[in-house]
Formats: structure tokens, sequence, C-alpha cells
């Protein structure tokens, strides 16, 4: 079993990302080591420039990193470690590296330490000078450090940074009042740091959660509908037909001869055969109407002559159930046969009270119906059935021999 180990320093650097087991993966720069954190928030507890100290075990199998124990994490009260000096921590520049600033900490006077930086040093030409500085009421070394941390992506060198002068000074002020507010009794304890990030990091966890939960749902959702879409009902319901005949035809239903067939056989008997279907507008691109739309098919004989004529195909403008009825009425007028078969077919994605139609057990084969009035269609009235649709429109078909239709279709 990996044993723990210790460490403590400054944060170098933060970063975050999923990883592949659904957590978060936390990325921690310390003491120029690098530790994981994992957990399932994708805000991390610790910040850049945290004094902070933490147990840790080296794993992995294949590559070996170094895995926090998240509840070790402790952020480091300075003044417990503070040795209560005072001093100052001071910007200096140098003419002979004019994009540098060189950030440190003295106990003496920032002018002192200028003055020491060039007599010690013989690699340097010029003096250094003091940009700015500014007094610490502590121990202005763990500023220093803090410092540091916080520009670690602008150093160039031991302690010069390639940064500007206001940027620098900045930094060194937000550091110094992290580490020591004016009054310590008014500002947050370590403890309390670590609780208000804690509680920020458990509420992004449970809107995570919540988040994960929606989309496992929505997934397991997605598959069920798939899994439904495969199913008879599903393909019935879509893609099924409900048919009320009242007519039906006797005899042979051909209606083209060769020749051969006119010369030698006796004449057909004349039939003629209205089929009205109605059909789901949302499966055609169509545009001029939501509500459902109808195809009529006419097929006969009279002679030897052919009787076919459809009319109601999608994206030719709208064809109602009135336009529909008005020709059969006219076909049924002009071939007074006896022999007509009439039949009504309902695309099953078209009636509004499909639940109390019986599911076949293929949806291909056609449900068959001998009342009108049990099927509502949508985009009726309320409790409108299409029989009562029916009523409304013969009567304001023009033909004087209406009824007489009516009689033939539905009776």
């Amino acid at each position: 079993m990996p044993r723990n180990k210790e460490v403590s320093g400054y944060v170098e650097s933060v970063s975050s990302r999923p990883s592949r087991f659904g957590s978060f993966d936390h990325t921690i720069q310390l003491n120029k080591k690098y530790f994981r954190l994992f957990n399932d928030a994708d805000i991390c507890l610790l910040k850049k420039g945290d004094l902070v100290k933490f147990s840790y075990i080296s794993t992995g199998r294949k590559y070996k990193y170094y895995k926090i124990n998240e509840l070790s994490i402790e952020i480091v009260n300075p003044m417990e470690n503070a040795k209560y000096t005072k001093g100052f921590v001071y910007i200096l520049s140098n003419p002979s590296m004019p994009d540098l600033l060189k950030i440190g900490f003295t106990t003496r006077s920032p002018e002192e330490r200028a003055r020491e930086l060039y007599n010690q040093s013989t690699g340097i030409p010029k003096r250094f000078k003091v940009e700015w500085s500014i007094f610490i009421a502590g121990d202005p070394q763990l500023v220093e450090k803090k410092v540091h941390a916080e520009l670690k992506d602008y150093k160039h060198g031991k302690e010069f940074f390639k940064i500007n002068l206001d940027a620098a000074q900045y930094v060194v002020e937000e550091a110094y009042k992290d580490l020591y507010p004016e009054s310590a009794i008014q500002e947050e304890d370590a403890k309390k740091i670590i609780q208000k990030r804690q509680s920020k990091i458990d509420k992004r966890r449970k809107i995570l959660r919540q988040e994960l939960k929606e989309k496992q749902e929505a997934i397991e959702n997605e598959r069920k509908q798939k899994e439904y879409e495969k199913s008879n009902e599903y393909k019935w319901l879509t893609q099924g037909n409900v048919t009320y005949s009242t007519r039906k035809l006797s005899g042979s239903r051909q209606t083209h001869f060769n020749i051969f067939e006119k010369l030698f056989k006796d004449k057909p008997s004349p039939f003629l055969d209205i089929e009205l279907i109605c059909y789901d507008i949302t499966n055609y691109d169509v545009s001029y109407s939501d509500d459902p739309f109808w195809r009529i098919y006419i097929r006969g004989i009279d002679g030897w002559d052919g009787i076919w004529e459809s009319s109601g195909t999608p994206g030719e403008g709208e064809f109602t159930l009135k336009d529909a009825l008005l020709m059969a009425e006219n076909y049924y007028n002009r071939y007074p046969f006896d022999n007509i078969g009439f039949s009504l077919r309902v695309k099953v994605a078209c009636i509004e009270n499909k639940e109390i139609i019986p599911v076949p057990d293929n949806y291909w084969h056609n449900v068959v119906i001998d009342d009108l009035s049990q099927i509502n269609i949508k985009g009726l009235p309320e409790k409108s059935s299409l029989m009562d649709l029916i009523d409304t429109l013969l009567p304001s078909l023009p033909s004087i021999r209406v009824n007489k239709f009516k009689k033939a279709i539905l009776n």
C-alpha cells in the first residue's frame, strides 16, 4: 500500500479538466512538482498563491503521479508561521535590464539592499534603482514567496520578472492584504477560507450532479424511445391504416386490356372504385396547412376504356375532404354503374382518439371499422367525428343527386 507523504508551500499554478472517469482532474503545481486532485467539482479548492499543506501518495499503473488526499488539505495561516519580523518588499529596476523588474524582500532599507546587490555582483554594469517598496508588518519573506508564486508565468531568472511596474505593485499589495490584513480579528482565518471555498464547491457539485442526472435521464429516455420506435405498436401508430368500406366490388378489377383480349373476350362488366385517403401532413414537406390532407383515387372500366383519376398530391396545393367528396360525386354521377366500390382510409397518425382502436398483430394490417363516428380527425373541433364532418360537407355539394350519393357511400 502506498505510503502517505506530506508537502507544504505556495501553489504555483492550478488547472482543471474533465477526467476520463467522469470526474474532474485538478493539477496543482507546488515546489516545482505536480500533484493531482480528483473530485466531482469543476472548480478547484486551491488557488494560485495559496500557502498550503496536504498529504499525498505516489500511484498510477502505467504512469506514476502524485494523488492528493482531499481531506488533508489545509490553507496555512501565515501568522502562525511568521517570525513577527518587520521589513520591506521592494521592486528594483536596472538600466542594463530595461524589460525586467527585481522583486525581493529585506529586513533593512530597500536602498541599502539595492546598493548591496550592485556591490556584490560583478556582472551587472549599472546600479539598481528602487522603483517602489512597501513596509511589511510581519514576515516579508512570506509576502515575497506568495508574490513569486503569483508571478510564476512572468519569471525570468531567480527574482526577475518581465512585467510592468503597476502590475507588479498591485500583486505585491494584494499578497500583503491576503497575508496580513489590517485587523486579523476581522478577517477570515485559514479554516474559514477553506469552509467558504468548500461551500461554493459543494453548491457547484450539486448543480453538476443534477445536470448529470438530467443528462443520464435524457440518454435513457432516448434509448427507450429508440427501442419503442422499433416496436409494432409505434410503427402502427405512425404508419398504420384504419379503413371504412361500405361497398365492395364484385368480379374482376382489371382496368387495362391488350389487343388480343379486346378481340377475343367479352366486354368486361363496368365498375367504379372510389378510395379516399387521409394523410398526416407532418410526413410531407408542405407549408399551406398544419391539418391532415386528403387524396382520392378513382379506378374503373367502361366498356374497354379504363377509368383512372387521382388528386391531392402533397406539394401541389391544399386538397380538402370537401374537394375529395366533390370529385367522387362527379364520377359517381358520370358513371352510374351498379358495381360501385367505396372505401375511406385514414392514417392512424391523423386520428386524435387512436387509443380506442385495437393494435393489430402486424402494423401493416388494416383495422376495419364500420362506423365513422368512432374516430376524430386532427384539426376538427373537439368531440367532432369524421362522420360529423361528412354530414356537414355533403349538403354543400352542388349535385341534385347528393342524397343518393350519400346513401351509396355511407349505407
